[in-house]
């Protein structure tokens, strides 16, 4: 089901990655280390996929328990992204076979791609307006204004436009009348 999806969409991204940056493939480097902890590569999809997939239950979960639905026009984008990017770049057979391989049918691959649509509507249930959570936007606006950082930044070059290294002297002089503009 949705967790074997999972597994092998985060398998099929390393294999991917792999292989244009290393030159081969999952299987050569399942014992590869991937973070400081050391965790093995197969351990880390592993565990990306159960988080993935522990998102996705209680996404549905939550979105059917608050009575949650989506809009007409979510369930069409939802079929015409499955189409666009899986049956029109892929083809219907290769779907088919990777569906039968992973054990789901393409309604349950429809379903899999609505969870960012739930998910947005589980956040607007709770945080949007009247939700249980509700930021006010005055509030918004308050954190913005106290947290926003405003920043200027200098560029200046050491170089010539002939690519010869400025002096000492002659970056000093540009480093001092980038400071008067500023």
């Amino acid at each position: 089901g949705p967790y074997s999806f999972y597994v092998h969409y985060y398998r099929d991204t390393w294999e991917a990655q792999l292989y244009s940056y290393k030159g081969s493939g999952f299987a050569e480097n399942t014992d590869m280390e991937v973070d400081k902890n050391g965790t093995k590569l197969h351990d880390y999809i592993v565990n990306q996929a159960k988080d993935q997939y522990l998102s996705y239950l209680l996404i549905c979960k939550k979105f059917e328990e608050f009575g949650l639905t989506l809009s007409e026009e979510e369930k069409t984008a939802i079929n015409d992204s499955f189409q666009k990017n899986y049956i029109d770049a892929y083809g219907e057979e290769r779907i088919a076979e990777m569906c039968n391989t992973i054990g789901i049918t393409q309604e349950e691959f429809k379903e899999i791609l609505s969870v960012t649509y739930k998910q947005e509507k589980l956040i607007d249930y709770y945080f949007g307006e009247g939700g249980s959570m509700e930021v006010p936007e005055s509030e918004l606006l308050s954190k913005y204004e106290e947290s926003y950082a405003r920043f200027k930044y200098l560029v200046f070059y050491t170089k010539d436009t002939s690519g010869n290294s400025y002096t000492l002297e002659q970056q000093n002089a540009v480093y001092a009348k980038a400071q008067e503009a500023y």
